[in-house]
């Protein structure tokens, strides 16, 4: 797997990785989508956000000349307007560190905080760009519907695949999906066990809970957490969203981080108080920690306290 374009070995879970296209996400979820794994994006409210992960998703794909299978009931109908507005990556840095940032007196703990999920160094897609034509008609893209989602998946186990195959389904629960509530978790399962045998391959499936809990099988969604790897939750604000976040454009809830080769989770972010946000005139997507979690120790963590103002070693907080 380490000769294969856009995989690399993680450390911590042992495991070939490969990035869902941004950068942040991948800080969160341990370096990236484990290869042979599942993640799930619950919808926002609107939809207005989720197509964004979905687009980075499929446009490091396509840099990475990646295999892509999209299945969609809408997306497949409106393929060339999808494709004409995938991201593409960008060749100038978009600093978002407060040069003033070494003065905080109030924020201590803060400080120093520059890296994963607090910046963007210009190796994010860039949604006021996108890819050009001559690199679509190279790219090596499938479109199907949910019926046959299985079945193409199902094909390539047949081959010897010496790429990865990165699969995207849209709007699963939906109203035009034509996978009823009740055959959710079916469907999911029988996924899970082709994404399983099937080398190299990473799937990214949306997920719209909101027919699911309205009817008489709202069990489909706890079961459908428990078969896939990896379950994110987005909330999305509008213009009447009342929220302390106003510079955030929504909540990014973790439900169900990855434990694959383990019994326990590989990777344990600092935080999973998160929040998403479009950057530099919605430029970029950038996933960021809302705050800190309290600091517990015992021992005085600030580098400078009190006493060293006074110098006077009895008087610190």
């Amino acid at each position: 797997m380490e000769s294969i374009c856009g995989t690399y070995m993680s450390s911590k879970g042992m495991q070939s990785i490969t990035s869902s296209g941004i950068s942040s996400m991948d800080h969160i979820l341990g370096g990236g989508f484990a290869i042979n794994s599942i993640t799930l994006i619950e919808e926002d409210n609107l939809c207005q956000f989720t197509p964004l992960f979905a687009k980075c998703f499929v446009s490091q794909s396509i840099e990475c000349k990646h295999k892509t299978i999209i299945c969609s009931q809408t997306i497949s109908s409106i393929r060339s307007r999808f494709l004409r507005e995938l991201p593409v990556r960008s060749t100038q840095q978009s600093k978002q560190i407060d040069d003033n940032c070494d003065d905080l007196k109030i924020a201590w703990r803060y400080r120093g905080q520059t890296s994963g999920a607090n910046r963007t160094d210009g190796k994010d897609f860039d949604f006021n760009s996108h890819i050009s034509e001559e690199t679509l008609t190279s790219a090596d893209i499938v479109f199907c519907t949910h019926n046959m989602c299985l079945e193409v998946i199902r094909a390539l186990n047949q081959n010897d695949n010496k790429t990865v195959v990165r699969v995207l389904i849209d709007g699963l629960g939906s109203a035009l999906s034509p996978i009823s509530v009740d055959s959710l978790p079916k469907y999911v399962y029988e996924l899970k066990s082709l994404i399983r045998k099937v080398p190299n391959i990473v799937c990214l499936a949306t997920f719209s809970p909101q027919l699911v809990l309205l009817s008489k099988y709202s069990y489909a969604r706890s079961r459908v957490h428990n078969v896939v790897d990896c379950v994110i939750q987005l909330i999305g604000f509008d213009e009447w969203t009342q929220t302390p976040y106003t510079e955030y454009n929504g909540l990014f809830n973790v439900l169900k981080l990855p434990k694959l080769n383990s019994f326990n989770y590989y990777n344990t972010p600092e935080t999973l108080d998160l929040g998403f946000q479009l950057k530099n005139h919605n430029r970029f997507l950038v996933v960021d920690k809302l705050s800190l979690p309290p600091d517990l120790s015992e021992t005085v963590s600030r580098t400078t306290g009190c006493s060293t103002a006074h110098n006077n070693n009895q008087l610190d907080f």
